[in-house]
């Protein structure tokens, strides 16, 4: 794949434990700007709306971006487990068969935190030190069987095999439950820009409704209740979606 592929991916797809602090470093600059712009223009309402907009539709890509993240890590998580398992069926070291899950899938996908975690884990236990499951990262499932299997002498392929049936299971259920919620998805989405078209209908008519929508009375403040309105409304039906996806 291409390298620009992988940088922006990188970009939108920011770890869930850094969010926060990713939206708290990117909210000085847009509100910079949007006060910039707004003093250069006169336009508040229109900049204020412009950029409620354009944050709402950087949140749905960067959702959207983390979404398919999410589950390439979970098909890579998937099928080192099955390498794993492939390995120490032949009777290959955990370590070695952690390495090797792990160049096979770095193979395929430079970028894979799966694939560079569990390489990771499997140099530091090579190297003589611990199975250290809080540092194991993407590849802690693994580790925590594998620590699990040397505590207590259990076999690691029985439990990977196990583990992997459940995970395969629960991705499964979920892109069926996506996959019946994408037309309430696209109605709520497609409502969210419906005010757009009968702005046109209106200049259509002849009522004009961007001239009143730009003046700087109230139009300008109803331009941007209705945009915060719409962006909350997309905001609440993806808070509805998750948690029927949790």
């Amino acid at each position: 794949r291409p390298r620009d592929h992988f940088r922006w991916r990188a970009l939108l797809a920011a770890p869930t434990t850094t969010g926060a602090g990713d939206r708290r470093r990117w909210a000085a600059p847009m509100v910079v700007a949007t006060v910039g712009a707004s003093a250069l223009t006169g336009a508040v309402g229109l900049v204020v709306a412009a950029a409620v907009a354009g944050a709402t539709g950087w949140w749905l890509m960067g959702r959207g971006v983390r979404g398919r993240s999410e589950m390439a890590r979970g098909e890579a998580l998937v099928r080192a487990m099955s390498i794993v398992t492939a390995e120490l069926s032949v009777g290959a070291p955990i370590a070695q068969a952690c390495a090797c899950a792990g160049a096979e899938i770095l193979a395929d996908d430079p970028s894979s935190a799966v694939g560079r975690d569990l390489a990771i884990l499997a140099a530091r236990v090579h190297l003589g030190g611990g199975i250290e499951t809080t540092r194991a990262g993407t590849a802690r499932p693994i580790a925590a069987l594998w620590s699990t299997s040397a505590r207590f002498g259990l076999p690691l392929g029985d439990l990977l095999a196990a583990s992997r049936a459940d995970l395969v299971a629960r991705h499964r259920f979920a892109a069926h439950t996506k996959a019946g919620l994408a037309g309430p998805r696209a109605t709520a989405r497609v409502l969210a820009v419906l005010p757009v078209f009968g702005l046109l209908l209106g200049q259509a008519i002849g009522a004009d409704p961007v001239r009143v929508l730009l003046d700087r009375g109230p139009g300008s403040v109803l331009l941007v209740v209705g945009t915060v309105l719409a962006a909350a409304g997309v905001a609440w039906s993806e808070y509805i979606v998750d948690r029927v996806l949790s």
